[in-house]
């Protein structure tokens, strides 16, 4: 490796990026523009001193004797693939990983490209070489017969095993694996994700020294043995074994497939991958969807779909552009203001911006360094919070695009925040810990630790007395905060405050929920209403393929929601009265449970896996994002649902 090889890839990785002037000036400044016309003028007259395609013998010689010693290397002689230099970093990140965990260092912090120290050069040991088991199909070559090992010759333990001076016969070959027959094709299955993994076959291990078969004797043809009869069930099970066999109709269920009349396709998006949306809370017919195209669009979506095919696609809607020359933009995050006049998104740049309904930029609020994964709005649409993988939280004042506070209390990345009010908010992080704050304040006003691995989203209660928080450590908990000096609870309401299960002394403050086998991706609070009667509800998804629905007043589990077969990405309880949970799965499908009496209702089939559903502020439609290029918008009818 030269300087030149290093401006070379430098070079290419700028004019790849868009960065015209720098690699203009690069190209000046270094010596790369000088080799490239020597290497020009080299070529030139190569061209120009050959007859007959050869070239003469003399020029060729003193060329060759007056070159550089590394000229067969010129980074000229062939043009630099596209990404180069970002394949090398990530293969010297894999050594570094590698040589880390040969070293045993800890975990953490895991190699990076900045803020990682680089260790001496350690040599690696040299990786083991497992020979491909030849095919069962073709017959083994003759092998050469092994000389005789005479008394004065080094032999290895295992080629020369005796007892009491005689060799021993070497180790008979292990049985051959049979395969599973049709019957027993169906068994050995692990669950991953509500997803089936097929286990192979357990070859026996062999152990050191061992030889799996003598190579002095050759494979010889075995006959077939006769086939046994079979009955007409078993060629039926043997025709069903490849079929994919789809779940069986579910009585009182509504079943909704992607041609249904009931669905609403959303067409603009350019790549199979949309996850962020949100209705307007003034203008329900306004829905904002975000996509790895580094695009949000809004859509006006139809109350109800036609019945004509061509008029349940909604093509037209207006696009809000993220991307530059430099770098694309991702959209993460979209919420709407509550008054409805503003779309606040957050993006891969690491840059809010703020849009009309008409698609006009409003504001562009920099500050973060890397991708803000959360924004919220306070309720009355002056303050806006971002949560980045930068590790900070942004406070920033909408009138006049500033930031107000930027809080870095945390270590690792946030991954959720919340209002309680216009004053107070919470935040989660992959540091394991969630902060309280205050706007008032700089620092944060309190800190709960407990989870053992990242915290996924942290909501407040309705009532605005609970935090639920859910981890990759399986588990949902619910923080009291009530005894917390100097975080006010200005909308503290009167419902059977005194004297809770989980202020008192066996609980101090705090549930712990378990029951999930897996992280807990997501949670939801039902909605609250004056005067309800029965506990506090909060819904849970997991990667456990199952969603779970919890007293939070008690701290118990009430019922498990097991349709789904692959990890549940979303939940979200009806707006209202909260009386239908919708679920959204990696498996395609979108489930509508009554909560009340705990069955399934409707059941929808995506074209591919959900990542966000999100209900209508009326709760008569649902917008399905995924996997696919297209939005889908499901109509729901709660009053039939009920009666089903």
């Amino acid at each position: 490796m030269n300087s030149l090889e290093v401006d070379t890839l430098v070079h290419s990785y700028l004019v790849e990026s868009g960065y015209s002037h720098t690699s203009f000036s690069l190209l000046h400044e270094s010596s790369i523009a000088a080799h490239h016309s020597a290497a020009a003028a080299a070529l030139a007259t190569s061209t120009s001193t050959t007859t007959n395609g050869r070239k003469h013998p003399r020029e060729s010689s003193s060329s060759t004797s007056d070159s550089h010693p590394h000229s067969h290397h010129n980074p000229f002689d062939q043009p630099v693939p596209p990404g180069h230099l970002v394949r090398i970093l990530q293969k010297g990140l894999l050594y570094l990983e590698a040589e880390a965990r040969y070293r045993g260092d800890p975990a953490e912090p895991a190699p990076r490209l900045i803020g990682y120290s680089i260790p001496n050069a350690l040599p690696l040991p040299p990786l083991p070489k497992h020979p491909a088991p030849p095919s069962p199909d073709l017959p083994h070559p003759p092998q050469p017969q092994p000389r005789a090992p005479t008394p004065s010759s080094s032999t290895t333990p295992a080629a020369t095993a005796t007892t009491n001076g005689i060799a021993e016969p070497p180790p008979p070959p292990p049985p051959p694996v049979a395969a599973p027959t049709a019957k027993e094709k169906g068994k050995g299955k692990e669950t991953a994700a509500g997803g089936t993994k097929r286990k192979e076959p357990e070859l026996p291990e062999k152990e050191e020294g061992e030889e799996t078969e003598d190579e002095d004797v050759q494979m010889k043809p075995v006959a077939p043995l006769p086939a046994a009869p079979t009955t007409p069930q078993d060629e039926e099970e043997e025709e069903e074994e490849g079929a994919v066999k789809e779940d069986p109709p579910l009585a009182g269920v509504r079943e909704v497939k992607e041609d249904d009349p009931a669905v609403v396709k959303l067409r603009g998006h350019t790549m199979p991958k949309v996850q962020p949306c949100s209705w307007n809370p003034k203008v329900p017919a306004l829905l904002a969807t975000g996509g790895g195209d580094s695009t949000c669009r809004i859509w006006d979506v139809p109350p109800r779909p036609d019945h004509d095919e061509s008029g349940r696609v909604v093509r037209e809607h207006v696009v809000c552009k993220h991307s530059s020359a430099q770098r694309r933009a991702d959209v993460a995050a979209v919420a709407w203001d509550p008054s409805g006049s503003l779309l606040a998104t957050g993006s891969e740049d690491g840059i809010a911006r703020i849009w009309t309904p008409s698609g006009d930029l409003h504001l562009v609020l920099s500050m973060h360094q890397r991708t803000i994964f959360s924004l919220k709005w306070n309720t009355l649409g002056t303050m806006l919070l971002t949560g980045s993988l930068d590790n900070t939280v942004c406070l920033w004042e909408v009138n006049s695009g500033k930031v107000k506070q930027q809080w870095s209390s945390h270590s690792d990345s946030v991954l959720d925040v919340d209002w309680n009010d216009d004053q107070t908010f919470a935040s989660a992080s992959m540091d394991k810990s969630i902060h309280l704050f205050n706007v008032q304040r700089i620092s944060p006003v309190n800190r709960f630790k407990g989870h053992r691995d990242e915290v996924n989203v942290v909501k407040f209660s309705p009532c605005g007395t609970l935090l639920a928080s859910c981890s990759d450590d399986k588990s949902v908990r619910i923080w009291s905060l009530r005894q917390i000096p100097g975080f006010p609870l200005e909308r503290n309401r009167d419902q059977a405050e005194e004297g809770r299960v989980i202020d008192d002394r066996d609980h101090a403050g705090s549930f712990v929920l378990e029951g999930h086998e897996k992280d807990v991706h997501t949670l939801a609070w039902a909605p609250w209403v004056e005067g309800q009667k029965g506990p506090r509800l909060l819904a849970s998804a997991s990667f456990d393929a199952m969603a779970k629905l919890w007293d939070a007043d008690q701290g118990t589990c009430l019922h498990t929601f097991s349709r789904h077969k692959d990890y549940v990405y979303s939940i979200a309880f009806s707006p209202g009265t909260g009386a239908f949970l919708v679920t959204g799965s990696d498996d395609g499908k979108m489930c509508v449970w009554n909560v009340k009496e705990r069955r399934l209702v409707l059941e929808y089939t995506h074209g591919g896996p959900i990542y966000e559903v999100a209900w209508s502020p009326a709760g008569t439609q649902l917008a399905v994002c995924g996997r696919t290029e297209d939005v889908a918008v499901v109509s729901f009818d709660p009053t039939v649902s009920r009666e089903l």
